[in-house]
Parts: C-alpha cells; structure tokens; sequence
C-alpha cells in the first residue's frame, strides 16, 4: 500500500525540521550521516552534528593546575568540533541545512538529551550495528537510559540502507496495554505516514496481542492474576485495530494482527515484509512498571534488523537535567 499522497493523517506529529545526529568518534558513522542526510532531504530538515566529547583522563584526577584542566578539555572539543566541521563540508548538497555541536558532558546519554532540548530538536539519530550483538552504543551501559529518558521521538539506525521506496512499519496498541495513553497509536500511525509522504514509501500496521496476560520471573512465564488481565480476545482486539484505521481506509489491505507476544511476533513480521524503518511507542511511567520488565521497545533492540523509530506519547518530560556539565572549570587546581 503506497500512501505518499496522504495529507490529512499527519495532523498531530508533524514533519520534523531539526534532526540531531549522535556520532561516536569511535565508531563509523558513515551510515548514520547517510540516513540524517536523506531525512533532512525528504522533510526540508536542518541536520545537527553532534559530539558529546568526554575523556575520564582530562579531569582534576590528572590536572591539578584548572587553567590547564580547561585549556585540555577546550583542546578535545575544538578538535572534534574540525572534525564535524569538514563532515559537514561533505554532506552540505544541494539545499542540505547543517550544522555542528561538539560540547564537553557526561554521561553521553544524558548529553546527547541534553543537547536535542538545547537545539529543540525535533527528532534524535543514533547509530546501532556496532557490536557483535546489535545494541546502541549510547545504551550498552545505560541500560535504555535514551529510550526511556528522549522526550522526543528517537531514531536508532542500522548499517544498512534503505529500500527505494522505504517500507514502513506501525506497531500498535490499540487496547492501550502496559497503561499506554491513548494517543500514542495515532502518533505512531502519523509517524510512519510521516515519512512517506515526504517522499513515498510502504506503510504496514501491526498489532500482537497475548490470549493470557503473562508477566516475566526469572527465565519463566507465570500468568497473573486474573484481576490484572485485560480483554484480549481476539474480537475485541479486532475491533480495536479497526476503529482505530477508521480514517485510514488506504491501510486495510497492510494491517496484521496477530496472537502472541509482541517483541517475539513484531520481528518476525519486519523480517517478511523486509521492512526499512519499525515505529513502536515507549512509555516508562505506569502502574504496569512493577510487573512488566522492561518495554517492548527494549526487548526488541535486538531482534530487529531494521532501523527502530521510538514514539513517546504527547507531553512526556524525562528526567534528565537541562544545565550541561560545564566544560570550565572554575577555582584553584
């Protein structure tokens, strides 16, 4: 189903203009600028390159003098600063909007966060792939912290590129499980008619349901008590998806549900519509937090070989504060 001609379903989510790019000196990032460089492409966004530069030998445990503290970190910065610089020179084609950010913070989560509110970004572009298994380099010792803390909507990008056109897959809840609001399904529904409108694409709609609601302890599965259960029947679900689609016509011959549990199925449903981009909606705060460990969106980090749009509901404030660790240092060494 080809949907580059629907105007009317990006209503709440609109297209975004400002793209922050979290690059790993590390690591390649060839792939992640190829893709930041497509979006600003098909949205008319601006690209912001940035570098949250840290290294645990420039501090006072090893610079006892401050002016040389804080002429060693203003060093680190400017040169990683160049470094964006001469990338931006490279990805500056044709009507392409970029600019730099390189800023001393820690931990890199919480700067690269603390950067999107700074810039007001619209959307934040980290790379995955880098690992023998697929995790974020920004979450491999921060156990989700992005996922969980981002109050914007976060790209996590393979290394691999896009079909031409993209296919596009909607993950929903219609029921709302897991205490997820109500409007979080349409902005995953916007998110993915988002993207191919501005430029065309494949939208699919996905939904997995449990027959018994079931919480994980240890390595078993024990099924709740039934004052915790929900309706999952399979009609109810039906109807659910399908009020939910009801000005969305174009999707009835792409939508998907099925039984079982969503980080098992959803991957399994990408893999054979090969899709490019997989959106799925992240909530931390509920009362379903003590039983349910962790979200879908964490599960499925590593099942999914696709780049993986994480939605938060409207209004979401993480915790994260705004005040950057400052790059002087001020007083004696």
């Amino acid at each position: 189903m080809y949907i580059g001609d629907i105007r009317e379903v990006c209503e709440v989510l609109w297209p975004p203009k400002k793209l922050l790019v979290g690059l790993d000196p590390v690591h390649d990032g060839s792939v992640l600028v190829e893709r930041a460089a497509e979006l600003g492409r098909r949205f008319g966004a601006t690209i912001i390159l940035f570098d949250c530069v840290q290294n645990q030998y420039v501090s006072r445990r090893y610079f006892r003098d401050g002016h040389a503290l804080n002429h060693a970190r203003q060093t680190l910065v400017k040169g990683h600063r160049d470094r964006l610089e001469r990338l931006a020179q490279r990805m500056i084609v044709g009507n392409l909007s970029v600019i730099v950010d390189a800023t001393w913070d820690a931990p890199l989560d919480d700067g690269l966060i603390r950067a999107a509110s700074r810039h007001d970004a619209d959307w934040i572009l980290v790379g995955i792939g880098y690992h023998r298994i697929p995790r974020l380099p920004f979450l491999a010792s921060t156990d989700g912290s992005l996922i969980r803390q981002a109050t914007c909507p976060l790209l996590l990008v393979q290394q691999r590129p896009w079909s031409s056109p993209p296919r596009i897959v909607s993950a929903i809840d219609p029921l709302h499980s897991h205490g997820k609001p109500e409007d979080l399904d349409r902005r995953i529904l916007e998110a993915g008619a988002c993207i191919c409108r501005h430029g065309g694409g494949h939208l699919y709609v996905f939904h997995a349901f449990e027959s018994i609601l079931r919480a994980e302890g240890g390595d078993a599965l024990e099924p709740l008590p039934v004052e915790y259960a929900e309706a999952t029947l399979e009609g109810a679900h039906n109807a659910a998806v399908e009020a939910l689609l009801e000005d969305l016509p174009e999707t009835a011959g792409n939508v998907r549900i099925a039984e079982g549990r969503p980080e098992e199925k959803l991957p399994l449903f990408a893999e054979e519509v090969r899709a490019d981009v997989v959106i799925i909606g992240a909530v931390t705060r509920s009362p379903w937090q003590r039983i349910f460990i962790g979200s879908t969106a964490e599960k499925v980090l590593d099942r999914l070989a696709s780049d993986i749009l994480i939605i938060k509901p409207e209004g979401f404030l993480g915790s994260v504060e705004t005040a950057p660790l400052h790059s002087q240092v001020r007083g004696p060494g």
